[in-house]
């Protein structure tokens, strides 16, 4: 007994050139963070060399932004952020 497994493959093979499409896509996005202000005006962005994965502030007086990404560990900081620190 035979069974056709022509169209399980293409679809396989149609799964992977989309995955293949959107981590191209992600891995060469170049975007960075968009940095906007308290009432919500787009001040800029902050470019890094990879494209970031995690985001956390930290450092005494939580004013340091340290940024990971596939193969770094960045560090933006201390930073001036005005406003009123919540705890």
């Amino acid at each position: 007994m035979f069974t056709d497994v022509t169209a399980r493959r293409r679809a396989e093979a149609a799964l992977l050139q989309s995955e293949e499409r959107y981590r191209r896509i992600v891995e060469t996005a170049n975007e960075g963070i968009w940095v906007f202000d308290a009432s919500g005006k787009k001040l800029g962005r902050v470019v890094f060399p990879e494209l970031p994965a995690n985001l956390a502030w930290g450092g005494s007086d939580w004013r340091t932004l340290y940024v990971t990404a596939r193969t770094g560990l960045y560090r933006l900081g201390p930073l001036g952020v005005a406003g009123t620190p919540v705890r």
